[in-house]
């Protein structure tokens, strides 16, 4: 395994305190799915035991989301978001976007962060995204294009913050 690259997850220092308390969350989920199992098994014919079964998918889930946190936490590399001394769009800017034509789109403001932190419902939009590659670098006062469903709409950077 030595030979193996490792991922490099590049997070905000907030955002893997929040992964690291998920991981102490599902460790005791984990315990308590290992005591269903036992509870189940107790209930004799396994192969008909729907109470088994979904102890031991439930248990499987966590297990694989333990895994993938251990392995981002452990390659975690925390970068600092501060954009004070420059007026580029970098990972952690937040940037406010105006449609250039009225109408044919809306005011948007969004985060740009890396690919474990994605959220759009929150308005923190991936790096890697076609939206955040087209961003990154660009200065206010910028056009960018953004494919919707029914046309592109452009829209112009107005603050980066």
């Amino acid at each position: 395994m030595s030979n193996m690259l490792t991922n490099k997850y590049s997070l905000t220092k907030e955002a893997l305190e929040k992964l690291k308390l998920e991981l102490e969350d599902l460790k005791i989920k984990r315990k308590e799915a290992i005591e269903r199992i036992k509870v189940a098994k107790g209930y004799g014919d396994l192969s008909e035991n729907s109470e088994y079964s979904e102890a031991r998918e439930t248990q499987g889930l966590i297990e694989s989301r333990v895994g993938e946190l251990e392995e981002i936490i452990r390659n975690a590399k925390v970068i600092q978001v501060s954009n004070h001394t420059t007026k580029i769009v970098i990972l952690g800017s937040m940037v406010d976007l105006e449609p250039v034509i009225a109408g044919e789109g809306s005011s948007k403001t969004w985060q740009l962060v890396t690919s474990v932190e994605a959220n759009p419902t929150e308005g923190k939009i991936s790096q890697d995204s076609p939206v955040g590659k087209t961003l990154v670098n660009k200065q206010t006062g910028a056009l960018i294009t953004i494919k919707t469903p029914k046309k592109d709409v452009q829209y112009k950077i107005v603050r980066i913050y």
